[in-house]
């Protein structure tokens, strides 16, 4: 069974590079298998799995579902996006131990303008008990569901882990503890979210997304993994890709590259005109020593702000 693993910070890219990689004639998509996962792996105060919940008839339990959707689906890999996966690398790898993975990377400026966009629609569609659009996105959620079998298994999830009169607890899960939330429970968020603002939580959201993978990545077969960058998936998608179905093993189709959807070309540097100075200035002493660290230009709005945060200091 060959199965490959996208992996990345929220908002980072992970989702359109799996809808491209699905129109593979090789290749089908499982989309956020999350219901598979946390019925083993149970999600209480953070989204960090812990080992002890590991063992033969669990393993056993997960390769079941992953050959049923490969025979259902009647293709040769089976390729999975999950939100938080990235912070469990170590026990997926125990029970895939010849699977592939795709690291994407992408400007944590922008990430933490995305997550934090979607944070604020998620925290007002909870104020407003806005039950028209959370019908929209579990409807959304089922759609991408492909087979039946799925669909079952993720509403009696849902039922089970949020069944309440109270609305508010239905868009959370009430994962964050009665709060407004959305995007990856690293350890020790709820501490950090109460110390610092939503802004910052989100930037450290990117910061505890990379720094997981770059705890486990070393340890990965080398043939088995490749790390990518968002922008350069929107700059040279044909060449990024390549290098992709390279590692996963398969030939490019013809036709390929003609039929994926449409990439925004300028999808990046957002956070340049919707950031205000002060929001910079806020996120700067989270997140610029991994920018520079993963060779993240510093523009001169930029390098602004980081020189008004240390002069502050």
């Amino acid at each position: 069974m060959k199965v490959a693993f996208i992996i990345g910070s929220p908002r980072s890219g992970t989702t359109i590079l799996g809808n491209i990689l699905d129109r593979h004639p090789e290749i089908a998509e499982w989309y956020e298998p999350y219901y598979i996962w946390e019925k083993y792996f149970p999600c209480k105060t953070d989204d960090v799995w812990s080992e002890e919940h590991l063992n033969k008839k669990i393993k056993e339990h997960i390769l079941k579902e992953y050959r049923i959707f490969l025979r259902k689906a009647d293709k040769s890999i089976v390729l999975e996006k999950s939100p938080g996966h990235e912070l469990n690398i170590g026990i997926i790898h125990k029970i895939f131990q010849d699977a592939k993975w795709i690291h994407v990377l992408r400007d944590g400026r922008d990430v933490t303008l995305s997550i934090h966009k979607e944070w604020i629609l998620r925290s007002q569609l909870v104020r407003n008990r806005d039950f028209n659009n959370l019908f929209k996105i579990a409807l959304n959620m089922l759609k991408r569901q492909p087979f039946w079998r799925y669909r079952i298994m993720a509403v009696l999830f849902e039922l089970n882990s949020t069944f309440s009169l109270n609305p508010a607890r239905y868009l959370n899960k009430s994962r964050w503890q009665g709060k407004e939330g959305w995007g990856n429970r690293f350890r020790g968020w709820k501490e950090y979210l109460q110390m610092h603002s939503t802004l910052e939580f989100n930037a450290m959201q990117w910061i505890k997304s990379v720094e997981a993978v770059q705890d486990y990545w070393s340890l990965l077969p080398e043939k088995n993994k490749i790390e990518i960058k968002y922008e350069d998936l929107l700059r040279s998608s044909r060449t990024t890709l390549g290098k992709i179905l390279e590692t996963l093993e398969v030939d490019i189709p013809s036709g390929f590259f003609e039929e994926i959807p449409a990439l925004k070309k300028n999808n990046f540097h957002k956070w340049n005109k919707e950031f205000g100075k002060e929001q910079l200035k806020e996120m700067s002493p989270i997140i610029t020593q991994k920018l520079v660290e993963l060779g993240y230009e510093k523009d001169p709005n930029w390098a602004n702000a980081a020189g008004e945060q240390e002069n502050d200091n």
